[in-house]
């Protein structure tokens, strides 16, 4: 596997900005090409089971805690954010 230097958190964040920019929050969002190719290709070479636990603490932290729904977050956001992951092709692809 692809090692990023990085805790979890940081590379969460990373993950948050470079949606963020995506979806057009140029002020927030964070584009670093080189990191994003960094993270996408660790991401891309986790197993399915890796690929599925990390998401579901990402989505845990940034969507749906009772923070963020107080927040505002809704389903709709995390349906988003796995378009997203789709489209950049973070989903599928399992490598055994």
């Amino acid at each position: 596997m692809t090692e990023v230097k990085l805790s979890e958190e940081k590379i969460f964040d990373y993950i948050d900005g470079f949606f963020a920019w995506d979806e057009g929050c140029t002020d927030s969002g964070i584009k670093d090409c080189i990191k994003r190719e960094e993270i996408f290709n660790y991401i891309k070479n986790m197993n399915m089971e890796e690929k599925t636990k990390f998401f579901k603490r990402f989505i845990d932290v940034y969507f749906i805690n009772d923070k963020k729904i107080e927040e505002g977050y809704i389903f709709e956001d995390v349906k988003s954010f796995l378009v997203w992951l789709d489209e950049n092709g973070l989903l599928l692809g399992e490598k055994e």
